[in-house]
């Protein structure tokens, strides 16, 4: 009997020993990836910035102009195509789409941030507004993304026992959830064999390679009847929330301390994803953002009616001809006298007066 308790208690010591080496190694593992490989719980911000980077290593000298925003302005905006950019001082611009799917305010505050730890300070920044994600912060896609680096600044946003509990949790895995996959998962018929999906796929200077040129209504209505399942509800109960308001005065102040130019521009949407609002929705919100930018002289542009309805194929995202009218617009309005130093055309401004990086 003493034998067999002996055993017993030895079993039990070598369980719970191995039990403790586990919990030791996955703290190890998970304290050397938070630590030396950031970039593995998001991919596809090191993609782009391993891209970026290779772009200024061949043209140091040039200034860098970077757009923020989600899937729509990662579709939209096709830098390749645009004409020489020539600034006052003589470099022409160096532009980038760094755009990532799903970002919204915090998202893009997040990026920036990094951005700079990284290395990298834009001269100047472009910062979509899409108003679905003004009114539904996305905090758990946020989350999905962040590294240990994030969470000083997401403690500041998100309650700590979610922030801490989803970090925990995600980490007691031993593989991290890779978005890519993620992606490839949700958007199965989006990736087809031998062909790269669009949302993934890259050109040298940031824009999506792989736009649809057209597509026919009974495909478009579908589009449009998923973009309306996803943002029609948050659209039709339109509140600014107080992470959107709060993450995007937080990323126009770090803009003023750095002193990068920074512009917001409401994107492009089609006639019917605009009746999905509440009747005072839009007026609002623009009345919100004007008075944001003016604390710190940044434009804003209402480009929301810049694109006719057959430049969609879900009255939300853009075909390939909508890339190229929305890139030229935008760089013949926007980008050309921002870059020169003159105000674009937007809604009231005046210039920012902005402190010493």
């Amino acid at each position: 009997m003493e034998s067999r308790c002996r055993k017993d208690c030895y079993r039990r010591a070598a369980l719970l020993w191995g039990f403790l080496s586990f919990l030791s190694l996955q703290a190890a593992f998970t304290i050397t990836l938070d630590s030396g490989h950031p970039e593995l719980y998001d991919p596809e911000y090191q993609r782009r910035l391993a891209t970026l980077r290779t772009r200024q290593n061949e043209a140091p000298e040039r200034p860098v102009l970077l757009v923020l925003g989600s899937s729509r302005t990662l579709l939209a905006f096709r830098p390749e195509i645009m004409p020489s950019l020539p600034t006052s001082a003589g470099p022409a611009v160096l532009p980038f789409n760094f755009s990532h799917y799903g970002a919204g305010p915090l998202f893009n505050l997040m990026e920036l941030r990094r951005l700079l730890a990284d290395g990298v300070r834009p001269t100047w920044l472009v910062v979509e507004v899409l108003p679905a994600y003004f009114v539904h912060d996305g905090e758990a896609w946020v989350m999905l993304h962040a590294a240990l680096r994030d969470y000083a600044l997401l403690c500041r946003y998100l309650p700590a026992w979610r922030l801490y509990g989803d970090y925990l949790k995600r980490r007691v895995k031993l593989a991290p959830k890779f978005p890519a996959e993620y992606l490839r998962y949700c958007l199965a018929d989006w990736d087809r064999p031998g062909e790269e999906c669009p949302l993934v796929a890259m050109s040298s200077l940031g824009g999506c390679p792989l736009l649809q040129q057209d597509v026919d209504e009974p495909t478009r209505r579908r589009g449009t009847a998923a973009a309306f399942d996803a943002m029609g509800r948050h659209l039709a109960s339109f509140q600014i929330t107080p992470t959107a308001e709060r993450a995007t005065r937080e990323l126009l102040e770090l803009c003023q301390k750095k002193g990068i130019r920074a512009v917001l521009v409401i994107t492009p949407e089609g006639t019917e994803y605009r009746t999905w609002y509440s009747t005072d929705a839009y007026p609002r919100l623009v009345r919100s953002l004007t008075a944001l930018c003016g604390d710190y002289g940044a434009p804003l542009v209402d480009a929301r009616d810049w694109l006719m309805d057959g430049d969609f194929y879900d009255s939300h995202h853009v075909l390939e001809r909508g890339a190229l009218r929305f890139t030229r617009r935008l760089t013949d309005e926007v980008l050309r006298p921002l870059v020169r130093g003159r105000p674009p055309n937007s809604l009231p401004f005046r210039p920012a007066v902005a402190s010493a990086p």
